[in-house]
C-alpha cells in the first residue's frame, strides 16, 4: 500500500512540475510579441477577440468577457485596430458568444460592417486556424487576457503565421479560470507532440 501512495505522489509532483515547466516556457516565448499598454500598440488590419460566455453559471457578469469586449471597443476607437473579428462558441440554437459579442460591440459603437463573425472558436487553436484559413493573419491583433494570448501566441508560428497580442485587464481571484488554463496548456502540448496541429494547419491551408 506504501508503495502504492509513494507512486502515486510521486507522479502527481512529475505531472506538476510538467505542467509548471510547460507554462513557464509558454510564457517566455511569447514575450516579445504581447502589448501591456494600449499606447504602444502599433496598428493592425484586425483584431482577434477570443470568446467567452458574457454571464457565469450563477447569473453574475462575466469579467473576462466585459473586459475583452470594453479593450476592443476603445482599440478601435484609437484607431489601433480596423475590423474585429469576434470568434466564440455557437451551438446553432440558442447560444452564440459570436452574436452577443458583435451586439456589445456595436453598443459601444462599433459599426457592424466592422465586425466579422467566427462561430467555430470554440478553443484558441480553432480561432487561429480560422484566421489562417481567411488570410488574416499577416497583419493581426489578438485581444484577450494574458493567460489566453500566451497559448494563442505559441500557436501562430507553429503554422507560420505572424500575430501579436494585447494584454488586457485581468479579473480578481481568476483561480478557477487559471487552473483550467494549466489543463488547455497540457491539452495543447499534447496537440503539438501528436501532430494534431500540422494536420489542421494543411487542411485548412487547402481551403
Amino acid at each position: 500500500m506504501r508503495l502504492i501512495v509513494k507512486a502515486l505522489l510521486g507522479t502527481g509532483i512529475v505531472t506538476l512540475g510538467s505542467v509548471a515547466a510547460w507554462d513557464s516556457w509558454v510564457t517566455w516565448r511569447a514575450r516579445r510579441d504581447i502589448y501591456d499598454d494600449i499606447e504602444s500598440v502599433p496598428h493592425h488590419r484586425y483584431g482577434l477577440v477570443l470568446g467567452t460566455g458574457p454571464v457565469l453559471a450563477n447569473g453574475a457578469i462575466n469579467h473576462y468577457y466585459k473586459y475583452r469586449i470594453e479593450a476592443a471597443a476603445l482599440l478601435y476607437q484609437q484607431n489601433k485596430i480596423d475590423v474585429i473579428v469576434v470568434s466564440g462558441s455557437d451551438n446553432g440554437v440558442d447560444y452564440s458568444e459570436p452574436e452577443t459579442m458583435r451586439s456589445d460591440l456595436q453598443k459601444y459603437g462599433v459599426p457592424a460592417t466592422q465586425i466579422i463573425m467566427d462561430k467555430g472558436g470554440a478553443r484558441t487553436i480553432d480561432s487561429v486556424l480560422y484566421a489562417q484559413s481567411q488570410g488574416l493573419m499577416d497583419d493581426w491583433l489578438i485581444v484577450s487576457q494574458a493567460f489566453h494570448n500566451q497559448r494563442s501566441l505559441l500557436l501562430a508560428p507553429h503554422f507560420k503565421l505572424n500575430s501579436h497580442d494585447y494584454n488586457i485587464k485581468e479579473v480578481e481571484d481568476g483561480r478557477r479560470v487559471l487552473v483550467r488554463e494549466c489543463y488547455a496548456g497540457v491539452r495543447l502540448a499534447g496537440d503539438m507532440l501528436t501532430g494534431r496541429l500540422r494536420v489542421a494547419g494543411h487542411y485548412l491551408s487547402e481551403i
